[in-house]
């Protein structure tokens, strides 16, 4: 696995180093992509490939994952918000379109709630407003578990429940494809060599207590919401959501896709980021 490891780092207040990679011209409008759970800022090279001509794209690997330190101790929301501010400051980045992809999303909308004055707008995608919110809408516990699972390679029945996970991940017509197969590999072959299980468990905690239902008809600038049809991780229920409570929220469905539209729909997924930046920052 060849990674660009051509970026830089940003030490946190509490002393934590943190990884983020640009692309493009500082004086472009910023669009700054937070990962998911497990998520790396490798997985979003071709967003930002496309992208760079028209934006100023920063890529983080969050507390935990990549190349960032890994500290004692379980990580809050509030604590990879503060992160994401640590490297706008280190850029000298004012405003920020924010992008949060699943646990991602969390931070996003709590950056937004600490610092509403460094957001420019904010792009949601396949996340809720909070595990630990009632107003969620959460998979069966029962599916939770198999995902959460911790899989033994030489256990006779791994390749049933591998093919599970992945089919919770992804939408079934893109695992079965040529294309999917090819990325889906790509993705796992990226995690196995930098994302540590005992730091998923440190992000995930943060993931269950967060709640931010109460704040989202407070949120004061554009809003686009982006969803697969069929996730089975984030019920697309969370959409309609977002979109019935956010004042000014644009809602896209892709069809026939998983929790992993910039993978699975990369083409719609740059278009559609790419129109929505412009025309905010227009």
């Amino acid at each position: 696995m060849q990674f660009k490891d051509d970026g830089q780092f940003v030490t946190t207040p509490d002393n934590v180093k943190i990884y983020f990679e640009t692309d493009g011209n500082p004086s472009k409008p910023p669009i700054l992509i937070v990962p998911g759970l497990g998520g790396l800022e490798e997985t979003y090279n071709h967003v930002a490939e496309r992208l760079k001509d028209r934006f100023f794209i920063v890529k983080i690997d969050g507390r935990g994952l990549g190349l960032s330190d890994k500290p004692e101790g379980m990580y809050s929301i509030d604590m990879l918000a503060e992160d994401v501010l640590a490297i706008l400051d280190q850029l000298g980045i004012q405003k920020i379109n924010i992008l949060g992809h699943s646990l991602g999303g969390f931070v996003a909308q709590q950056f937004y709630n600490n610092h509403p004055d460094r957001v420019n707008s904010i792009i949601l995608v396949s996340t809720n407003c909070g595990y630990g919110d009632p107003k969620a809408v959460l998979p069966p516990k029962a599916e939770i578990d198999r995902f959460n699972e911790v899989l033994d390679p030489a256990a006779p029945d791994f390749a049933q429940k591998a093919l599970a996970k992945t089919l919770m991940c992804y939408d079934k017509s893109f695992v079965m494809s040529q294309e999917g197969q090819k990325a889906i590999t790509e993705v796992a072959m990226m995690s196995k060599e930098r994302v540590v299980y005992e730091s998923l468990v440190k992000r995930g905690d943060g993931g269950w207590k967060f709640k931010n239902f109460d704040n989202l008809p407070k949120i004061a600038v554009p809003v686009l919401v982006m969803h697969g049809d069929s996730d089975q991780l984030v019920p697309i229920a969370n959409a309609d959501i977002f979109a019935s409570n956010i004042p000014n929220c644009t809602k896209v469905v892709f069809q026939s896709c998983g929790h992993h539209p910039f993978i699975e729909k990369r083409d719609d997924f740059v278009k559609t980021l790419g129109d929505f930046v412009n025309q905010v920052s227009a």
